[in-house]
């Protein structure tokens, strides 16, 4: 990604993401949203749910069939152990029923989106505001992130491709 502008890859990730149009309702959002905030909490004040669902846009269908039918089992299990959906269930009662799957294809695909969402650079849907990257104390997109970090450098300024992009573009 790294050889595309910034309007190169607006226009690549727009025609890859008009490849599908994934329709959620929003009880599926809602559980969506709630697993993933149960997965890492604060990760749908980080927009990991954007994330997730632009990910699916592009997905194939497997990967995309494995997230509906995930989801509509966390309803199914909250309803048989708790007679509600999981969106309602209190964050003890969500761990309950995300332990019961966690040997699942679909548990593996969430946590790692998850992760994927709260770290990757904010142009990708997730990391609002960097708010991973401030977690960790990761400064974003630098051209020696190893040398700075490892000699004992604190990020003061958190930056991301975007942002990278936007300073090329002022020095021109």
């Amino acid at each position: 990604m790294g050889a595309y502008s910034k309007y190169e890859f607006k226009s690549k990730k727009s025609n890859w993401m008009k490849r599908r149009t994934t329709s959620y309702s929003s009880l599926d959002i809602k559980t969506l949203k709630a697993a993933i905030d149960t997965v890492f909490p604060g990760a749908v004040k980080a927009n990991v749910n954007n994330y997730i669902e632009g990910l699916l846009k592009s997905s194939d269908e497997e990967s995309l069939k494995t997230y509906e039918e995930g989801l509509r089992d966390l309803n199914r299990l909250s309803w048989s152990y708790y007679e509600t959906l999981f969106a309602n269930l209190t964050v003890k009662n969500r761990m309950v029923i995300l332990e019961t799957i966690e040997e699942t294809n679909f548990f593996e695909q969430l946590r790692q989106h998850t992760m994927e969402g709260m770290f990757a650079d904010p142009i990708y849907g997730g990391n609002k505001d960097k708010i991973g990257w401030k977690l960790i104390g990761f400064p974003g997109a630098r051209f020696h992130p190893i040398t700075h970090l490892s000699s004992g450098w604190k990020a003061s300024k958190f930056v991301s491709l975007e942002d990278k992009e936007r300073l090329r573009e002022n020095e021109r």
